[in-house]
């Protein structure tokens, strides 16, 4: 779940291909599957240090600024919008509307991938 270069590499290749050539090939993860898996704890990070400099606003206000606690109220709440909008937005279409798994990913019900796999990982397996 760590990305690496190869991550790197095929996030630009369709900005710079535009669409044409062959399909990518990823691993067990694909970068946008690492990114959400990491979105989490970053968010959680976020929302856990404005929340408790919001809730214990005496405390840190004896070494912060006034106007790093109304930035901490901004950045409360826009990185909980960004959660919900991610969601609602990013994450669904992904997980649930790609080509793949689209109407349905049928590794829910069976509890395992199928042995016709496409991905680089099926192969090396």
């Amino acid at each position: 779940m760590v990305a690496n270069w190869k991550d790197a590499k095929d996030l630009l290749a369709p900005a710079l291909v535009r669409g044409t050539g062959p399909k990518p090939q990823f691993g067990r993860y694909a970068y946008w599957e690492k990114f959400d898996y990491w979105a989490v704890f970053w968010g959680m990070i976020v929302i856990g240090f404005s929340g408790y400099a919001m809730w214990f606003a005496p405390f840190f206000a004896r070494f912060l600024p006034g106007w790093a606690l109304n930035a901490v109220l901004v950045i409360h709440s826009e990185e909980g919008l960004l959660a919900i909008l991610f969601i609602f937005s990013i994450h669904f279409v992904n997980t649930h509307l790609r080509p793949d798994s689209f109407p349905m990913d049928m590794v829910v019900l069976r509890a395992s991938r199928a042995r016709k796999s496409s991905s680089t990982n099926a192969r090396r397996i």
